[in-house]
């Protein structure tokens, strides 16, 4: 997502922004709550997106998939898991047009970007 001019992460499931490296979550997951930060297990090419209306002008320029390590009290769930602190660890840019992003989105998350492959390219 575009936020006030800069490249930056954005939750597929929360309107939420990635501030740098390490998401907390408002309040630690738990089995009666949807709190947490999810990650799922293998990449998805079509979530089930909840943020609904994003403001403040924001304006998507694509997707960047990403490995997350996740820490803190974390629930497993039948497509991954939720987590109450998770950490950027790759992101995968496959869109040429996002290209020009990757290095201000590899400086704010302090982490290197496999850029021209998917996420299924490079999974166990």
């Amino acid at each position: 997502m575009q936020y006030q001019g800069e490249p930056w992460l954005w939750s597929v499931f929360m309107d939420v922004r990635w501030p740098g490296p390490v998401l907390h979550a408002d309040e630690r997951p738990t089995w009666s709550s949807e709190h947490g930060i999810y990650a799922y297990r293998r990449p998805r090419r079509e979530c089930e997106v909840a943020r609904g209306e994003v403001g403040l002008g924001v304006r998507e320029l694509g997707v960047v998939a990403g490995w997350v390590d996740l820490y803190g009290h974390v629930i497993e769930h039948a497509d991954g898991y939720r987590a109450e602190s998770a950490l950027v660890t790759l992101l995968v840019v496959k869109d040429r047009a996002l290209f020009p992003y990757v290095p201000v989105l590899e400086r704010r998350y302090e982490v290197d970007a496999m850029m021209g492959v998917g996420p299924e390219a490079i999974l166990p």
